[in-house]
């Protein structure tokens, strides 16, 4: 699952993790404080003191050929 992460500029950034493993690995110390400091991405960089929230987002469902035909009349 992907997590859009929006910052306090109102920068919008998407990860390829969940909002758990993020957290864990990347924003916070061990001891569970915020890190306030750089922390790199593929593409780009972000500070987590500048991020305003997180949301998961769903992968969009894959629509299987034989229900493509019965949604478009076919």
């Amino acid at each position: 699952m992907k997590t859009k992460i929006f910052m306090s500029n109102g920068k919008e950034y998407k990860v390829s993790y969940d909002i758990e493993t993020l957290n864990e690995m990347f924003l916070t110390h061990k001891d569970g404080s915020l890190i306030n400091g750089m922390v790199y991405f593929s593409g780009f960089a972000l500070n987590p003191s500048h991020i305003a929230s997180l949301e998961e987002v769903k992968a969009p469902q894959k629509i299987k050929v034989s229900d493509k035909a019965s949604i478009f009349g076919s």
